[in-house]
């Protein structure tokens, strides 16, 4: 009955657009809508692959201007590159952000537009390392004679709070798998160990040399280091450097591309051509289901931290999953993987969940910015696995661990006392001192969950579990250098995960895309706190997360 209803209403809507297409056409022609001279882009804030839909009132009530999702600018440029009158593009870039891969997308974009013939001119109030490494190419660059160019380079900090917690009375109690999986030693050590510094340097090399690559097609090799060491600049010491194309403001950026007669928001809507008939399909065709695992793992439902922290649960997943799995317009799945961990058991459950999916229909995963620990044994379950250059990848290996308040509790002139049933039964409690039985069971189970993480991996990647141990032991990885040692199918962007998800079912041409979202609901303040509390939502067996490049 219900495609029925569908196809009725859609077979009414196409009527009415071949009826009143003509009358578009005509009215455009008249009106010379033919397509601009140039096109002025806005990009601000933090960059999104895909289109958000505002809802309704967020669309008839703010009058902020939305800023062009990637997939909108990679369709502007196509209508630049298709038109012959346009002459030119403005890019406003507004504080943008957002990571190595998605920046190297929409950089690309914007070199298409450049490699046309077209001009581009990208004017931007301030700029950082990302950004300038992103735009310094794609046209002539413009900043304000106060604008700023923060190249002072890619920085990790790595901090040790044990000092600190100890003078406060609390002592921490963390069991691990392996030495490289650090993140316990934030509340342990009172500094960083090797094994840290380690990881930090590998880490920090590969966004240095990207950077550095950048910088070299505008400096002279030997000048590349020093510009990095000379810290942020201003606008003018910019251009005395060579490293932007022109000081000035928005108005004198856009007199290059219309001399005459432009000024700042004057730009217009590209529309080459006819307009397109908007005709509507009497069924659904095939799509690729976009499923997006962002946040920490737990178990049960996810949900959104009042403050946007997100997390990302088993039970959501399943019913997620489940759906695409019913959806027979769905040909293929793609998995889009940004969490640090979780619980052990909720990243397992996922990881199922996955893996059944996988056997019917292929799953991609996508890792733009980091799949650690529990988000990489959840993608584990994926038919292939993409990874961006430089996203955090690995961190293969199990923690546990809790406080004992017990100093600190005195202090102020509490006392608690811990009835035991059974020479384990306080490992039940979300804190307090553990016992040497407890002590054996955490280790012990500690090493169970890290076998079978490591089974889980060889599975995936057809290896034996010798070979992951050896790249295991909570090492992290950059993209490139786990598609080198095999932990990831291939190095590659957003788009090039797409189109191998749309190639894997089947789906030839552009595939159309079905977001089924993350299924997370808003969390009050109360209930996280009570989830942090008692332990019962983020599991009392957590994979490690990994850090944060900036």
């Amino acid at each position: 009955m219900f495609r029925m209803l569908r196809a009725l209403v859609s077979l009414v809507w196409n009527l009415l657009a071949l009826l009143g297409w003509p009358l578009r056409a005509i009215g455009r022609w008249a009106l010379g809508l033919r397509g601009p001279e140039w096109v002025e882009l806005r990009l601000a804030g933090p960059l999104r692959y895909r289109k958000r839909r505002p809802g309704w009132l967020e669309r008839h009530l703010s009058r902020a201007p939305s800023s062009a999702s990637i997939e909108e600018v990679a369709d502007l440029c196509d209508r630049i590159v298709a038109s012959r009158r346009c002459r030119g593009l403005l890019v406003r870039a507004d504080g943008i952000h957002g990571s190595w891969a998605q920046l190297d997308a929409l950089s690309a974009q914007l070199q298409r537009v450049h490699a046309a013939g077209r001009q581009v001119v990208v004017w931007a109030e301030a700029l950082d390392g990302r950004s300038y490494a992103a735009l310094c190419g794609v046209g002539r660059l413009v900043l304000p004679p106060s604008g700023t160019l923060d190249l002072t380079g890619p920085s990790l900090a790595l901090s040790s709070a044990g000092a600190a917690l100890g003078k406060l009375g609390l002592r921490p109690e963390f069991f691990r798998r392996e030495e490289h999986k650090t993140a316990p030693e934030l509340f342990t050590r009172v500094e960083a160990s090797e094994a840290q510094r380690e990881t930090a340097r590998g880490l920090l090399a590969e966004a240095h040399r990207k950077l550095s690559e950048t910088l070299g097609k505008r400096l002279p090799p030997g000048e590349v280091q020093s510009a990095l060491d000379r810290g942020p600049l201003t606008g003018r010491s910019a251009l005395a450097a060579g490293l932007v194309d022109r000081v000035g403001f928005v108005d004198e950026a856009l007199r290059e591309l219309a001399p005459e007669k432009t000024r700042p928001g004057s730009g217009r809507r590209l529309r080459p051509g006819l307009p397109p008939l908007g005709l509507v399909p009497l069924r659904r065709g095939p799509a690729v289901g976009l499923v997006t695992l962002r946040g920490l793992i737990r178990e049960g439902r996810s949900a959104e931290l009042p403050t946007g922290g997100r997390f990302f649960g088993s039970q959501s997943a399943a019913e997620l999953l489940q759906a695409i799995r019913r959806d027979r317009s769905v040909r293929s799945v793609l998995l889009y993987v940004d969490s640090r961990g979780g619980s052990a058991g909720a990243s397992e459950l996922i990881w199922h969940e996955i893996e059944r999916t996988a056997a019917e229909k292929p799953v991609v995963a996508y890792v733009d910015a980091v799949a650690a620990s529990g988000g990489y044994f959840a993608a584990c379950g994926a038919t292939r696995i993409v990874a961006a250059p430089l996203a955090i990848v690995g961190s293969i290996g199990v923690f546990y661990g809790r406080f004992d308040p017990g100093d600190a509790l005195i202090r102020i002139g509490v006392r608690r006392e811990l009835l035991r049933t059974s020479a384990t039964s306080g490992l039940a409690q979300p804190w307090g001192a553990m016992n040497a039985e407890e002590r054996a069971a955490a280790d012990r189970i500690v090493g169970e969950l890290y076998e079978e993480f490591l089974q889980v991996v060889a599975k995936s990647r057809r290896r034996t579990v010798e070979e992951i141990r050896a790249v295991a032991g909570g090492r992290i990885y950059t993209g490139q250098r786990a598609g080198e040692i095999g932990l990831v199918d291939e190095v590659g962007g957003f788009a090039r995960a797409l189109e191998l998800t749309a190639e894997l079912g089947g789906i030839r041409g552009k595939p159309k895309v079905r977001a089924y979202g993350s299924g997370a609901a808003p969390l009050s303040w109360a209930g996280a706190v009570r989830d942090l509390a008692i332990g019962s939502r983020a599991g009392p067996l957590a994979f490690h997360d990994g850090p944060s490049l900036r």
